[in-house]
């Protein structure tokens, strides 16, 4: 193997080379078992004197005509040596000797020998012995206290995955998600009798899974798309219980405790961007205006029917454009008896006159001028839809719920006599890219007309109508 003759001519190099203290060894080699594409992996134990970039140099002339590059890591103290002709020589950097040992242990090298390629003050064949003595076979102290500390592991970082989804955090959650991910495959791989390297479990979708679940396996692949998500959280939480009523290692009541606390935590989190403007203006009755991103995703949920009824939500007022009705529509009767008012607003359709006079900055800042300047007509049927008679409740949202929802819902708040924090507050609570700067875009066309009740009048809104919305909706006890 080429592998071999890449170790030949590296030790020399590195019997030479400043600053190793020991090489070793380690990996499928170490153990004897490589294929032909099996990477050369050694531990370098070096002290301060040790260039990693002098070595890559030295390395380069080492094989000439067939190094290709060299690879430096600080964060992973790592060195890779990358060839033409033959595999990786990848490279563990330890500043002491105890950082020899993870790298070794999980090697599972039974000849410390034949691991041992530099070693000038004879230290490294009695350190390893002793670990190699002291090692629990697998590297897992305790079969049940080790599931247990995954599937401990695995809650934790499914909190902060979908805590980050609430959050409208697209690549945090996503962050998170794999984290857990890996401990509910380690907690399958262990319960199937995996023990060695289970830590990254080797081929495991391979050797590990039927045909029918590799299948499913596949669809526990993560997105960064924020619609997807609740739909991946519940895959996610199947695979993690599943693997621990197979582990039989923790008994069935704390596993309900677990499956508790799942479902509470994927119920926290499923509704997105969903509040009541009440929540954070208390000027506002309870009860009467929610806002939210769109609900067509939750549509077919069993859930769906209470959502709107239990909050006696008989207005859904959709603020999307023609092209997003027509991608993700709702489908009839599916939010009976609740009416569906669409007043769309679509920022590409612009007048001559916006364009001549406010087309400038970027498309985010003339969108917000546009939902300002363009958009009066869906204003005035807002608010008259929303002072209308009766004890009913209504809901708005666009696609998100933080930009087109965000800027009406901030004219309410206005009206409803909030104070600047207040309105600050509840515009940025649907985080993902919610920008102060864009909202001050908008209300400073709110401010030239003279503030809210002039502009809402320039709106084409009858002050009855302002009064009659006042009287609905305003808290009688801060009014």
């Amino acid at each position: 193997m080429k592998q071999l003759e890449t170790l030949s001519r590296l030790q020399p190099l590195i019997a030479s080379f400043p600053g190793i203290q020991g090489a070793l060894l380690i990996g499928s080699f170490a153990r004897r078992s490589p294929t032909w594409n099996s990477d050369l992996d050694l531990s370098f134990w070096v002290d301060a004197s040790f260039d990693p970039q002098a070595f890559i140099s030295s390395a380069r002339d080492t094989f000439a005509g067939i190094f290709q590059y060299g690879l430096h890591s600080s964060h992973r103290g790592h060195l890779v040596l990358y060839f033409a002709d033959r595999p990786k020589a990848d490279i563990g950097l330890f500043d002491t000797l105890s950082g020899l040992d993870r790298n070794f242990l999980g090697s599972e090298i039974e000849d410390i020998g034949a691991a041992i390629l530099w070693d000038p003050r004879h230290v490294l064949q009695a350190h390893l012995a002793r670990i190699v003595r002291d090692r629990v076979p697998g590297g897992i102290p305790g079969y049940a206290a080790e599931v247990s500390r995954l599937a401990d592991k695995f809650l934790y970082e499914f909190e902060q995955f979908s805590e980050a989804h609430r959050r409208s955090d697209s690549y945090k959650s996503y962050f998170f998600y794999n984290i857990a991910l890996h401990a509910a495959i380690q907690i399958r791989y262990l319960a199937r009798g995996g023990r060695d390297f289970y830590f990254l479990p080797k081929n495991f979708a391979a050797c590990m899974l039927t045909r029918e679940e590799d299948q499913a396996f596949r669809e526990l692949r993560g997105t960064l798309y924020l619609p997807e998500i609740n739909a991946v959280k519940r895959r996610l939480i199947d695979f993690f219980l599943d693997g621990l009523r197979e582990s039989q290692a923790v008994d069935a009541s704390r596993i309900a405790e677990m499956e508790h606390f799942c479902e509470f935590v994927r119920q926290r989190d499923y509704l997105w961007n969903f509040r009541d403007l009440a929540d954070l203006n208390p000027r506002i009755r309870r009860g009467r205006i929610f806002r939210a991103s769109a609900l067509t995703r939750y549509q077919h949920e069993p859930f769906f029917p209470e959502l709107l009824a239990g909050r006696r939500i008989l207005k859904v007022i959709d603020l999307r454009d023609d092209d997003e009705v027509a991608a993700y529509p709702y489908e009839p009767g599916r939010m009976d008896p609740a009416r569906h008012i669409r007043l769309p607003i679509d920022p590409r359709k612009q007048s001559e006159h916006f364009q001549a006079h406010y087309h400038y900055g970027s498309h985010k800042e003339i969108a917000y001028r546009h939902f300002a300047v363009e958009c009066k007509p869906q204003i005035r049927q807002l608010f008259e839809e929303l002072a209308e008679p009766g004890e009913s409740a209504a809901l708005i949202h666009c696609h998100a719920g933080k930009d087109r929802t965000g800027v009406l819902v901030t004219l309410i708040h206005l009206l409803s006599g909030a104070d600047e924090e207040t309105v600050q507050m509840d515009y940025l609570a649907s985080e993902m890219d919610s920008d102060p700067a864009l909202l001050q875009t908008f209300r400073e066309i709110v401010d030239q007309a003279g503030g809210i009740r002039p502009y809402l009048l320039s709106c084409g809104i009858a002050p009855a109508t302002l009064e009659a919305f006042l009287a609905k909706h305003l808290n009688p006890s801060l009014a």
